[in-house]
């Protein structure tokens, strides 16, 4: 007899509009990445007491070319080996040695300030340089809108979380430009029940619309956190964020 227990986990985010109602949804089963194994170790044997999901993190580049209603797939990169989003790159230059690279990851090269995009197979210990990064079969100029990243980071409750849920304390609300979104009436909401929590992300109006022209952003990739650590993600039909729409994720994850 063998016994196999497989973690899985369902996502669905929502736009609310100001009168509290849904304009927009969308939901599918989530990909649990590898880096959750190592978390799960971690949390089972309480040798590293810290470990816990604590991330939220959405961004701008989770679709296909320049169709934001077509979210990556296998296909353009999206696995479970990936560490990182597809909007989140490293600043990069002449030498430099980026230990994993991975389809349509993106890398910021300080040579010329330009965004480029990786299109090559899977490689470690890839270094750049300025020839490398002109390799038109490893690189292509990302000429689309500046990756866009926003994070919320949040503490769970330590006990009392129930079927019903508790609010997380939020400790920041930053974004890859550098704002921070100061009491702006964000919240989390963590509830466990049988085998599964749930993460219930309400993003504030005020939060995370500094995309483009500081006014709106569009998001079509999401993902949870354990510290440095990716635990889960998705990719999604784009949702437009600005100062009208409060954004809703219902995260849930079943052991």
């Amino acid at each position: 007899m063998k016994d196999k227990v497989n973690f899985k986990g369902h996502f669905k985010i929502q736009a609310i509009d100001k009168d509290n109602k849904v304009v927009d949804e969308w939901s599918d089963d989530n990909m649990i990445m590898e880096g959750a194994r190592a978390t799960m170790s971690e949390i089972f044997s309480n040798l590293n007491s810290n470990t816990f999901v604590n991330y939220l993190k959405i961004g701008s580049l989770g679709h296909v070319g320049d169709n934001i209603i077509l979210p990556k797939d296998a296909n353009n990169g999206f696995v479970k080996e990936r560490d990182r989003m597809f909007s989140e790159f490293e600043t990069v230059s002449d030498g430099y040695t980026v230990q994993t690279l991975r389809l349509n990851d993106i890398v910021k090269y300080t040579g010329n300030d330009n965004y480029y995009r990786y299109i090559g197979s899977e490689t470690t210990q890839y270094q750049i340089t300025n020839e490398a990064v002109f390799d038109d079969t490893a690189w292509v100029l990302h000429s689309e809108e500046v990756p866009y990243v926003y994070q919320l980071n949040f503490d769970i409750p330590g006990t009392n979380v129930s079927a019903e849920g508790d609010n997380a304390t939020i400790n920041e609300e930053i974004d890859s430009f550098g704002n921070t979104f100061v009491s702006s009436g964000s919240e989390v909401k963590v509830a466990q029940s049988g085998s599964t929590v749930t993460f219930t992300f309400d993003i504030a109006t005020s939060a995370g619309n500094e995309q483009q022209n500081g006014l709106t952003s569009i998001f079509t990739e999401a993902s949870l956190w354990a510290n440095d650590r990716i635990f889960a993600m998705k990719t999604f039909k784009a949702k437009v964020k600005d100062s009208t729409v409060l954004l809703r994720i219902v995260w849930s994850i079943t052991f």
